[in-house]
């Protein structure tokens, strides 16, 4: 079992040492969704510890897409408001036990992500009509 670990580990760290910055962003929205999604079973099982885990996970990621804004860009002030304001419901859901916050939050993190993939689609299309 420890071989195959290593060996998904190692696949994963390959897969992120390879992408681009678009796909960087896709996979942080993925790995949010699927924190949220964690806490919520947790929390359905009651393991506090493990829900707060997730919850926390879901708000290192939000951080990191903070991070990675460039303020030069005006939609990225935007955006800065709303990972603000889904790392501040993350917060109060798991405060105050209130996983019923965690569902717009995880809503809007989905719409962003499916807006990303078609930004990716519709470049990656743009691309291969310049090539031909």
């Amino acid at each position: 079992m420890y071989a195959t670990a290593n060996l998904y580990d190692r696949y994963r760290n390959d897969a992120v040492n390879t992408a681009s910055p678009m796909d960087l962003i896709i996979m942080l929205y993925d790995g949010c969704i699927k924190q949220i999604h964690l806490a919520r079973l947790y929390e359905e099982d009651k393991n506090v510890a493990e829900r707060s885990n997730a919850i926390q996970k879901a708000q290192d990621i939000l951080d990191e897409l903070m991070r990675s804004l460039d303020m030069g860009i005006p939609l990225s002030a935007d955006l800065l408001k709303l990972y603000d304001f889904m790392s501040e419901e993350l917060y109060q859901a798991n405060m105050k036990r209130d996983m019923a916050r965690m569902e717009p939050v995880e809503a809007m993190l989905t719409e962003l992500r499916d807006a990303w993939k078609e930004v990716k689609a519709t470049t990656g299309k743009m691309y291969v009509e310049e090539d031909e």
